[in-house]
Protein backbone atom coordinates (compact mmCIF):
# COMPACT_ATOMS: atom_id res chain seq x y z
CA UNK A 1 0.00 0.00 0.00
CA UNK A 2 1.00 3.47 -1.05
CA UNK A 3 0.40 6.10 1.74
CA UNK A 4 0.95 9.45 1.79
CA UNK A 5 2.56 10.96 4.94
CA UNK A 6 4.52 14.17 6.70
CA UNK A 7 7.57 13.68 8.76
CA UNK A 8 8.64 16.70 11.29
CA UNK A 9 12.19 17.37 11.32
CA UNK A 10 13.12 20.43 13.23
CA UNK A 11 11.06 22.93 11.49
CA UNK A 12 11.66 21.32 8.39
CA UNK A 13 8.73 19.18 6.96
CA UNK A 14 9.00 16.32 4.45
CA UNK A 15 5.66 14.76 2.98
CA UNK A 16 5.72 11.48 0.28
CA UNK A 17 4.97 8.33 0.12
CA UNK A 18 6.30 5.42 2.40
CA UNK A 19 5.33 1.68 1.08
CA UNK A 20 3.37 -0.62 3.83
CA UNK A 21 3.52 -4.49 2.92
CA UNK A 22 -0.04 -6.27 3.12
CA UNK A 23 -1.13 -6.49 6.59
CA UNK A 24 1.55 -4.01 7.98
CA UNK A 25 0.49 -1.27 10.34
CA UNK A 26 2.02 2.07 10.29
CA UNK A 27 2.83 2.14 13.77
CA UNK A 28 4.76 -1.62 13.27
CA UNK A 29 6.57 0.49 9.81
CA UNK A 30 7.53 3.49 11.72
CA UNK A 31 8.62 0.88 14.67
CA UNK A 32 10.48 -1.26 12.70
CA UNK A 33 7.84 -4.23 14.26
CA UNK A 34 7.11 -5.89 10.89
CA UNK A 35 8.08 -9.94 10.73
CA UNK A 36 7.67 -10.33 6.89
CA UNK A 37 9.67 -6.86 6.05
CA UNK A 38 12.91 -7.75 4.18
CA UNK A 39 13.60 -4.66 3.30
CA UNK A 40 15.79 -3.44 6.39
CA UNK A 41 16.94 0.17 6.04
CA UNK A 42 19.00 0.31 9.48
CA UNK A 43 16.96 3.47 10.67
CA UNK A 44 16.33 5.19 7.87
CA UNK A 45 12.52 5.86 6.34
CA UNK A 46 12.79 5.91 2.37
CA UNK A 47 10.23 8.24 0.90
CA UNK A 48 9.22 8.83 -2.76
CA UNK A 49 7.66 11.92 -4.04
CA UNK A 50 9.23 13.74 -1.57
CA UNK A 51 8.35 17.34 -1.39
CA UNK A 52 10.62 19.46 1.62
CA UNK A 53 9.78 22.53 2.84
CA UNK A 54 12.79 23.87 4.91
CA UNK A 55 13.69 26.43 7.59
CA UNK A 56 13.37 29.68 5.76
CA UNK A 57 9.97 28.10 4.05
CA UNK A 58 11.48 27.28 0.80
CA UNK A 59 10.13 24.55 -0.71
CA UNK A 60 11.88 21.20 -2.70
CA UNK A 61 10.69 18.43 -4.85
CA UNK A 62 12.81 15.69 -4.90
CA UNK A 63 12.41 11.91 -6.32
CA UNK A 64 13.62 9.93 -3.21
CA UNK A 65 14.31 10.93 -0.20
CA UNK A 66 15.77 9.29 3.32
CA UNK A 67 14.99 10.56 6.39
CA UNK A 68 16.92 8.97 10.17
CA UNK A 69 13.84 7.61 11.94
CA UNK A 70 15.67 9.26 15.13
CA UNK A 71 15.86 13.09 13.91
CA UNK A 72 12.04 12.70 12.81
CA UNK A 73 9.97 14.70 16.09
CA UNK A 74 6.39 13.52 14.59
CA UNK A 75 4.66 12.43 11.43
CA UNK A 76 1.23 12.93 10.57
CA UNK A 77 -1.24 11.44 7.89
CA UNK A 78 -4.12 12.99 6.42
CA UNK A 79 -6.42 9.60 5.24
CA UNK A 80 -7.23 6.43 6.22
CA UNK A 81 -9.32 4.32 8.40
CA UNK A 82 -7.48 4.87 11.84
CA UNK A 83 -9.98 3.31 14.30
CA UNK A 84 -8.52 -0.39 12.35
CA UNK A 85 -4.82 0.82 12.46
CA UNK A 86 -3.64 1.46 8.81
CA UNK A 87 -2.35 -1.39 7.09
CA UNK A 88 -4.59 -3.63 9.50
CA UNK A 89 -7.14 -6.13 7.43
CA UNK A 90 -10.67 -5.20 7.08
CA UNK A 91 -13.55 -7.14 9.08
CA UNK A 92 -12.92 -8.57 12.51
CA UNK A 93 -10.18 -8.04 14.52
CA UNK A 94 -7.21 -11.11 14.63
CA UNK A 95 -5.82 -12.97 17.47
CA UNK A 96 -4.22 -11.37 19.45
CA UNK A 97 -6.25 -8.55 19.65
CA UNK A 98 -5.92 -6.11 23.20
CA UNK A 99 -8.64 -3.53 23.88
CA UNK A 100 -7.09 -0.40 24.93
CA UNK A 101 -8.89 2.74 26.33
CA UNK A 102 -8.19 6.16 24.32
CA UNK A 103 -6.46 8.65 27.03
CA UNK A 104 -6.56 12.69 26.08
CA UNK A 105 -2.83 13.78 26.52
CA UNK A 106 -0.97 16.79 25.71
CA UNK A 107 2.85 16.59 24.64
CA UNK A 108 5.83 19.37 24.03
CA UNK A 109 8.25 18.97 22.01
CA UNK A 110 11.27 21.54 21.37
CA UNK A 111 9.35 22.84 18.40
CA UNK A 112 5.92 21.24 18.36
CA UNK A 113 2.53 21.36 20.91
CA UNK A 114 0.06 18.28 20.56
CA UNK A 115 -2.99 17.08 21.80
CA UNK A 116 -4.78 14.17 21.03
CA UNK A 117 -5.18 10.62 22.59
CA UNK A 118 -3.02 7.59 23.21
CA UNK A 119 -4.59 4.26 23.71
CA UNK A 120 -3.93 2.18 26.73
CA UNK A 121 -4.75 -1.29 28.12
CA UNK A 122 -6.73 -1.81 31.16
CA UNK A 123 -4.57 -0.68 33.98
CA UNK A 124 -1.87 0.99 31.58
CA UNK A 125 -0.88 4.67 32.54
CA UNK A 126 0.46 7.17 30.21
CA UNK A 127 3.64 7.63 31.34
CA UNK A 128 4.26 3.67 31.22
CA UNK A 129 4.04 4.31 27.18
CA UNK A 130 6.93 6.37 27.90
CA UNK A 131 8.63 3.43 29.26
CA UNK A 132 8.11 1.33 26.49
CA UNK A 133 11.09 0.21 23.79
CA UNK A 134 9.25 1.81 20.89
CA UNK A 135 10.41 5.09 19.42
CA UNK A 136 6.98 5.83 18.14
CA UNK A 137 3.84 6.34 19.61
CA UNK A 138 0.62 6.49 18.27
CA UNK A 139 -1.86 9.64 18.59
CA UNK A 140 -5.03 9.66 17.32
CA UNK A 141 -7.66 12.73 16.81
CA UNK A 142 -4.30 14.96 17.14
CA UNK A 143 -3.99 19.19 17.17
CA UNK A 144 -0.85 20.31 16.40
CA UNK A 145 0.22 23.58 16.77
CA UNK A 146 2.80 24.75 14.55
CA UNK A 147 6.26 25.93 14.76
CA UNK A 148 5.54 29.19 14.42
CA UNK A 149 3.10 28.88 17.15
CA UNK A 150 -0.29 30.55 14.92
CA UNK A 151 -1.98 27.85 13.75
CA UNK A 152 -3.47 24.46 15.34
CA UNK A 153 -4.51 21.68 12.41
CA UNK A 154 -5.90 19.23 12.81
CA UNK A 155 -5.07 15.31 11.51
CA UNK A 156 -6.47 11.70 12.17
CA UNK A 157 -3.26 10.01 13.11
CA UNK A 158 0.32 11.25 14.59
CA UNK A 159 3.00 9.23 15.82
CA UNK A 160 5.67 11.13 17.95
CA UNK A 161 9.31 10.17 18.65
CA UNK A 162 9.26 8.98 22.75
CA UNK A 163 12.80 10.43 22.62
CA UNK A 164 11.69 13.77 21.62
CA UNK A 165 9.22 14.53 24.14
CA UNK A 166 9.69 17.20 26.62
CA UNK A 167 6.50 17.28 29.26
CA UNK A 168 3.79 15.24 28.56
CA UNK A 169 0.77 15.52 30.55
CA UNK A 170 -3.03 13.95 30.87
CA UNK A 171 -5.64 17.08 29.39
CA UNK A 172 -8.62 17.44 30.45
CA UNK A 173 -11.33 17.62 27.43
CA UNK A 174 -13.07 21.05 28.38
CA UNK A 175 -8.94 22.79 28.66
CA UNK A 176 -8.72 21.74 25.33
Amino acid sequence: MRLRITFYVGRQACSGYIELHEEERLSDFLNGRFAKRHDSNDGFIKISDAAMTLQDNSKERLPEAIINRSAIQLMAIQEGDMARGLGAKPGPKSYPFVEKSPVLVRLHMQEFSVIGYMHCVAGQKTENLLEEKTMFIPLTQVKMLTPDMATWWKTPFAAVNREKITILSEADALSV
